[in-house]
C-alpha cells in the first residue's frame, strides 16, 4: 500500500511539473491592442578660446536631435499584428576662426522609418503581409576662407530610401512566452518561499501567464502609476485564488523582483512551416556641389531585388531552464544593381562611369540554438548558423558558404556585479558584400576566431 501511495505521489509530482513546463509550449499571448509611444529631445553646445604663439583660435559649435517611436501590437486568435515607426532628426553648426583661415558648416539630417507584419489565421494556416519602408535625408553646407582659397563654399546632399513587401503563406504560429516563463519563475519562487498555502493547477498558472501580459500590455503614460498598476495586477491574481500565507514587504520584493529585475531574453514556442516572397528597391543619390572650385559629383545606386524563401522554424522550449531552437531554409535571391557616377569641372562632365551588376543565388541555410535559463538572472546561448549554396555574378559562378559558431553568457555574480563573455568563430567562402559605398565587391576568404569578456560592476 505504501509503495501504491509513493508512485501515485510521484507520479503526480512528475504530472505537476510536466504540466508546468508545458504551459511554455502552450501558452498563447493574447492582447487586443497595444500601444506605446515616445519622443527623446537633446542637444548641446561648446565654445573654445585658445591664444598660442601662432595666434588666437575660436571654435564653437552646436547641434540637437529629436526622435519619434509609435509601437503598436494585436495578437488575438485570428489575427496578430505589429507595427513600429519612427522619425528621427539632427542638426548641427559650427565654426572655428583662426589667424589666416575661417570655416562655417550647418548640417541636417531626417530619417523616418515604418515597418509592419499583419498574419490573418484560420484554423493552423496562415496568410501574410509585411512591408519594410525607411529613408534618410542628409544635407551639410560649408563655407572656408583661407589665403589660398578664399570663399570656397560646398554644399552636399544624400537621400536614401528602401522599400520591401512580404508576402506569405504557411502553417502554425510562434508564441511569445516571456511571460508565462515569468509567471513560472515567480510561482516558484513562491514556493520555495513557503509563500502558497497550496499548488496552482496548469489552468491557474495559464491565468497567472495572461495576468501578466494584461499588466505589461496596458498603456499607462505615467511610470510610477504603470509600476504599481503591474504589482497591483499580478497581486490581484493571487489574492482573488486565496492561496498566499501572507501580503507582507517580502512578498511584494519577490513580485517586484521577477516583474521588473528578470533580464531573460523573449522566448518563443511554436512550429512555423512559411513560404514567402519579398520584392525590395533601394535607392541612394549623393550631390556634392562645390563652389567657386567647380567640382561637382553626382552619384547613384538603383537596386532592384527578389528574395523567394521556403522553411521551416521550430522553437522548443524543453523545460523553464532549457530552450531549442532549430530551422532550415532554402532561399532563391534575384538581385540588381545599377550604380553611376559622374564628375564635372566648371559645369562640363570630366568622367563618368557606370556598373550594372546582377547576382542571383540559392542557397540552404540552417540555424540550432540552445539557450539555458539556470535563474530570471542569468543567461547562456550557444548557436550554430550555415549557409551553402550556388551563385553566379556577372558570369562569375561557383558554390559559396558560411558558418558561425558562437557562445553568449551573462552571468550573475550580485546585483552590483555581473560577468559577460562572448566567443566563437566566423568563416566564409566565396562570399559576395556590398561596400560602404553600395558597391558589390566579392570578399576574401577568411576564417576568424573571437573571444570578449568582461566584468560589470554597479557602485
Amino acid at each position: 500500500m505504501r509503495k501504491t501511495i509513493l508512485i501515485l505521489i510521484t507520479l503526480f509530482l512528475c504530472t505537476n511539473l510536466f504540466s508546468q513546463d508545458a504551459l511554455l509550449k502552450t501558452f498563447k499571448y493574447r492582447i487586443d491592442h497595444y500601444r506605446a509611444i515616445s519622443f527623446n529631445f537633446g542637444g548641446g553646445s561648446q565654445w573654445a578660446d585658445r591664444d598660442p604663439a601662432a595666434g588666437n583660435n575660436t571654435t564653437n559649435s552646436s547641434y540637437g536631435s529629436f526622435n519619434g517611436n509609435y509601437y503598436s501590437i494585436t495578437s488575438t486568435d485570428k489575427r496578430l499584428f505589429t507595427l513600429y515607426s519612427y522619425i528621427g532628426s539632427g542638426f548641427g553648426s559650427a565654426s572655428a576662426k583662426y589667424p589666416n583661415e575661417k570655416n562655417k558648416s550647418r548640417s541636417l539630417t531626417v530619417s523616418p522609418g515604418l515597418s509592419f507584419t499583419n498574419q490573418w489565421f484560420r484554423n493552423t494556416s496562415f496568410l501574410e503581409l509585411g512591408a519594410d519602408i525607411s529613408g534618410s535625408f542628409q544635407q551639410s553646407r560649408y563655407t572656408n576662407n583661407n589665403l589660398i582659397n578664399p570663399d570656397v563654399t560646398g554644399k552636399v546632399k544624400r537621400t536614401d530610401y528602401n522599400m520591401a513587401i512580404v508576402l506569405g503563406i504557411g502553417k502554425g504560429r510562434l508564441e511569445n512566452v516571456t511571460n508565462m516563463q515569468n509567471a513560472l519563475w515567480l510561482y516558484k519562487d513562491l514556493q520555495d518561499e513557503q509563500r502558497l498555502t497550496r499548488a496552482l493547477t496548469p489552468d491557474e498558472l495559464n491565468e497567472l501567464g495572461q495576468a501578466i501580459t494584461l499588466a505589461n500590455n496596458t498603456r499607462i503614460l505615467d511610470a510610477r502609476r504603470r509600476t504599481r498598476f503591474i504589482l497591483e495586477t499580478t497581486d490581484k491574481f493571487f489574492q482573488q485564488k486565496n492561496v498566499l500565507t501572507a501580503s507582507d514587504i517580502k512578498y511584494f520584493s519577490g513580485l517586484n523582483d521577477i516583474l521588473f529585475f528578470a533580464i531573460n531574453q523573449p522566448r518563443l514556442a511554436g512550429t512555423e512551416i512559411y513560404v514567402r516572397v519579398a520584392p525590395a528597391i533601394n535607392q541612394s543619390m549623393n550631390d556634392d556641389i562645390n563652389d567657386p572650385v567647380g567640382m561637382d559629383y553626382k552619384g547613384r545606386f538603383d537596386n532592384k531585388s527578389v528574395l523567394f524563401s521556403a522553411g521551416l522554424s521550430r522553437y522548443n522550449p524543453v523545460s523553464l531552464q532549457h530552450q531549442n531552437n532549430y530551422g532550415i531554409a532554402l532561399d532563391l535571391i534575384y538581385n540588381s544593381d545599377h550604380e553611376s557616377n559622374k564628375y564635372f569641372g566648371g559645369g562640363s562632365p570630366v568622367s563618368q562611369y557606370e556598373f550594372n551588376p546582377t547576382l542571383r543565388q540559392g542557397d540552404l541555410s540552417i540555424f540550432f540554438e540552445h539557450a539555458i535559463y539556470p535563474n530570471t538572472r542569468t543567461i547562456l546561448n550557444f548557436s550554430l548558423n550555415s549557409k551553402t549554396g550556388y551563385q553566379d555574378v556577372d558570369a562569375q559562378s561557383g558554390f559559396f558558404g558560411t558558418a558561425n559558431l558562437s557562445a553568449y553568457i551573462n552571468y550573475f555574480v550580485s546585483y552590483r556585479t555581473r560577468l559577460t563573455c562572448n566567443l566563437g568563430a566566423n568563416y566564409s567562402k566565396n562570399m559576395h558584400a556590398y561596400t560602404y559605398y553600395n558597391t558589390l565587391v566579392l570578399m576574401p576568404d577568411n576564417i576568424q576566431f573571437f573571444a570578449n569578456a568582461g566584468i560589470q560592476v554597479d557602485l
